[in-house]
């Protein structure tokens, strides 16, 4: 039954509220220009301070890690509407669209749409869900003007952000309102995009504090499959939040900000009856909502050595999974310096709890659950002179699914030149079981049986199931050839152990249903283990003053072995779930009388566990700019075909989806 979008009226009015108090209010600031908005330079690319590989402030040129940024001006100039589609710049990310409103992102490998060994944050905050092990992207439609950069590490993170940070760490990092005084609003839509709207308003609260809130809206149209026929997964949501920083004089910064979204999401299920025709096709509109509440503050006792502490409460509220949940969660952070070398610790605790439905097809036991997750991390930098540096760390954790969890790393880099990097890690990394791999019970198909009993297969939940390892080994590169050409490449080994298995038990006689049926159950197991190597190489080319060039490219090797006693038959076909290559290449030219010519070009190989076959996108963006405050903006996406197949369907979606051809266009004011 399609749900009812009354009680999601209140959230709407204050939303739209908000957006008109935003649209109205006076400036106290101009926002940007386009000057503001003019791309770093090379140099200054890689002099950009980052701190999702070491937790630290440190330049990017200098990180021993593979680490790519996507600054502000990507995300503008490549017609992305969503982190996802921003996404797909990054080498050695694979991002696959299921849907309108879902995506499949992973790293080095194991795509997925529930991605379980990549790890998201957003200003810090975890977004990944540990229902099933994966980040929902519908709900991360954070406003992309707010966006500073996306720091993206491809390999273990798990020393520093601990278990799920196995094959990749994104940190979406927003900008300081400070940054953000004046206003904007954006209107625009098009084919698929039927709706993008966005406002936001920023000034200052006396001589040391800022502020700025915003509201944005989008409305995206449904998706087709393989015939041309609708998918009924059109989406619309609703956003809205704030950010208050204060900087006094003296050693304290303090920041509060937080969000409230509502969405739409329709989508097809297939649900297995134990009466012919044994499955129902369900098309819903279910409602997705909730928000969070973020606090920071940071004390610098010196140039050297500073403390963070962080606090945050998130609410989730999903019709399409059932899934009801609160997080809080705190951490804190001391980093100091020893001389020449640095030292940085912390601790973390995080309390979440969740009520889950029970269906016809589908419950949690229990159906609901309360877990804690406690950690405690180390690392430390040695200059050791000659330019190298040596990195030391390692993190314990203890969870309530598989308890303690010790990940280490070692880390180390040479400078022979300014200009160039070598550097070496090896880690360890962890990936926590999901509350689905423990206690969930899922109807997945039923079809009468020889005796005329129905057979359903069930997937059952395992207590015992434990954590995923995972032992990396890297080596990258990093040349600044000059001021102009710069390149990064790095490769990888990794060695896998107790992966996921379903694991076929005896058929046994149940009579929950009300008739007696034979389940046959398919049990979740850690009887696998494999690896993946691959290599990774983005370049950058100043050609001129008005242009510029990017290119990224990886190759992707996995190798899977179920292990002796397994009977899992489909258990090594995940080495077909991502790429083997993908390229991707970009090119931002500016023309004269304020035009700007942008174009992105995307090749993906095929993927045989999926039967998706290889696919090249174009897409296409010409921006202009009348006066210095005012940006028009039209986009042709998938400019090579009508549409295409980007990754197939999930357990339980009523039909693949297939993406098409886009065209939009959108007015931006900033005043």
């Amino acid at each position: 039954m399609p749900c009812s979008r009354g009680g999601a009226a209140p959230i709407r009015r204050s939303l739209w509220a908000l957006a008109l108090l935003l649209a109205g209010a006076p400036a106290p600031a101009l926002d940007q220009s386009r000057g503001d908005l003019t791309e770093l330079s090379l140099e200054e690319l890689m002099a950009l301070e980052v701190t999702l590989a070491a937790k630290i402030e440190q330049p990017l040129f200098q990180t021993a890690g593979a680490i790519y940024v996507v600054t502000r001006e990507d995300i503008r100039r490549s017609g992305a509407t969503s982190i996802p589609e921003a996404l797909r710049m990054v080498p050695g990310l694979h991002v696959a669209r299921l849907g309108s409103s879902k995506w499949a992102v992973s790293a080095r490998g194991f795509t997925d749409l529930y991605s379980n060994k990549l790890l998201v944050l957003i200003d810090g905050r975890s977004v990944y869900t540990p229902l099933f092990a994966g980040v929902f992207w519908d709900a991360q439609d954070v406003l992309l003007e707010d966006i500073d950069r996306i720091e993206v590490v491809r390999g273990p993170g798990a020393t520093l952000w601990g278990a799920n940070a196995v094959n990749g760490v994104i940190n979406i990092v927003t900008r300081s309102s400070r940054q953000t005084e004046g206003a904007f609003v954006t209107a625009g839509g098009g084919s698929e995009e039927r709706a993008l709207g966005a406002a936001r308003v920023g000034g200052s609260l006396g001589a040391h504090a800022s502020y700025r809130g915003w509201a944005k809206y989008t409305d995206r149209d449904a998706s087709v499959d393989s015939d041309g026929r609708a998918a009924a997964d059109s989406w619309d949501v609703l956003h809205g939040g704030f950010r208050v920083d204060w900087e006094p004089p003296g050693a304290d910064r303090l920041t509060l900000q937080g969000d409230l979204y509502g969405a739409d999401v329709g989508e097809i299920t297939n649900l297995a009856k134990t009466a012919p025709p044994f499955v129902a096709v369900r098309q819903d509109v279910r409602r997705v909502s909730g928000g969070h509440l973020l606090g920071q503050w940071n004390r610098a006792f010196s140039e050297r050595s500073d403390a963070h502490l962080q606090v945050y409460y998130d609410r989730t509220d999903r019709e399409d999974t059932g899934e009801r949940r609160d997080t809080f969660d705190v951490e804190l952070q001391h980093d100091l310096a020893l001389g020449r070398h640095g030292l940085v610790w912390g601790l973390g605790y995080r309390h979440t709890r969740d009520r889950l439905p029970v269906s016809d097809v589908s419950r949690f036991d229990p159906g609901g659950r309360s877990d804690e997750l406690f950690s405690g991390f180390l690392q430390g930098e040695v200059e050791a002179g000659s330019g190298l540096r040596l990195v030391l760390g390692a993190k314990l954790e203890h969870n309530d699914y598989s308890g303690f969890a010790f990940q280490p790393n070692a880390r180390l880099a040479y400078s022979p030149s300014e200009r160039q990097v070598v550097w070496a890690a090896v880690s360890r990394a962890l990936r926590t079981p999901s509350r689905g791999e423990h206690d969930l019970r899922f109807s997945a198909a039923a079809f009468p049986g020889p005796d005329g009993v129905v057979n359903v297969v069930r997937i059952l939940g395992n207590p015992g199931f434990g954590a995923e390892e995972l032992t990396a080994w890297e080596l990258g590169y990093r040349w600044q050839a000059g001021a102009a050409l710069a390149f990064d490449l790095s490769a990888f080994h990794n060695d896998y152990a107790r992966l996921r298995t379903l694991e076929p038990g005896a058929a046994f006689q149940d009579f929950e249903s009300g008739q007696p049926i034979v389940v046959l159950p398919q049990r979740v197991a850690n009887l696998m283990a494999g690896s993946a190597s691959g290599v990774e190489l983005a370049a950058n080319w100043q050609a001129t003053d008005a242009w510029r060039l990017g290119a990224a490219y990886s190759h992707l090797s996995v190798d899977l072995k179920a292990a002796p006693g397994s009977l899992d038959p489909a258990a090594e076909a995940a080495e077909g779930d991502a790429p083997r290559n993908q390229l991707h290449l970009r090119s931002f030219l500016d023309l004269p009388w304020g035009l700007e010519l942008d174009a992105t070009l995307y090749r993906s190989d095929d993927l045989p566990n999926r039967g998706i076959p290889s696919y090249t996108r174009l897409d296409v963006m010409l921006g202009w700019f009348p006066t210095q405050s005012l940006e028009l903006r039209l986009a042709l996406q998938n400019a090579l075909d009508p549409r295409h197949a980007e990754f197939g369907r999930n357990i339980g979606v009523g039909r693949a989806s297939e993406v098409e051809r886009s065209l939009w266009a959108r007015l931006t004011w900033r005043f």
